[in-house]
């Protein structure tokens, strides 16, 4: 979800964002994982699938599959965005505990 919380992205920049991250990682997260996670971040309201046209985004009303996700634009929504957050403050207090010093 990190990959679009600021803004409307395409599958291919999100994709490309996750690469960048894991940086050549082996256990790094597959196309197909990638596309599992949206759409059950999708499912769960926590991103919102849109479709361009005629040079708009427009949410989309069909819950995309493996074939059609790839061509989707996404945005998390604020309930994605608290998640994001809760999950941020974890991580934050993970690092600074002592037994993880």
């Amino acid at each position: 979800m990190e990959a679009c919380a600021d803004d409307y992205e395409d599958f291919r920049m999100i994709v490309s964002e996750i690469k960048k991250w894991t940086n050549r990682d082996p256990d790094a997260p597959t196309i197909r994982q990638i596309k599992e996670a949206l759409i059950e971040s999708i499912a769960n309201r926590d991103i919102e699938a849109c479709e361009e046209h005629d040079c708009r985004i427009c949410l989309t009303t069909v819950l995309p599959d493996h074939d059609t996700i790839s061509g989707l634009w996404f945005y998390v929504t604020e309930q994605g965005k608290k998640w994001v957050q809760e999950m941020s403050e974890i991580q934050s207090s993970e690092v600074s505990t002592p037994e993880n010093a």
